[in-house]
């Protein structure tokens, strides 16, 4: 998981046993994963989804544009 700004070195040597169990020992590495996977839950990590970067335009007559994180405040903008 690392590079994915998620990183628990209990949980990755955890994941890398089970990756060696699963070669000899398919149900144990089932317990394995188990046990991650409740771990995993319990840190509650969480990805972006999309783009952090948004981009507004206007045009040169167009004053008081305020932008938040979620959408400009249109009923703030006016137009000369």
């Amino acid at each position: 998981m690392t590079g994915h700004g998620f990183c628990d070195e209990h949980i990755e040597a955890l994941v890398a046993a089970a990756r060696q169990t699963a070669l000899t020992d398919p149900s144990g590495a089932r317990r394995q994963w188990q046990q991650i996977d409740r771990l995993v839950t319990d840190e509650a990590p969480w990805i972006m989804l999309g783009s952090e970067t948004f981009y507004h335009y206007a045009a040169r007559r167009v004053g008081n544009v305020q932008i938040t994180p979620f959408n400009p405040l249109y009923d703030q903008i006016w137009v000369n």
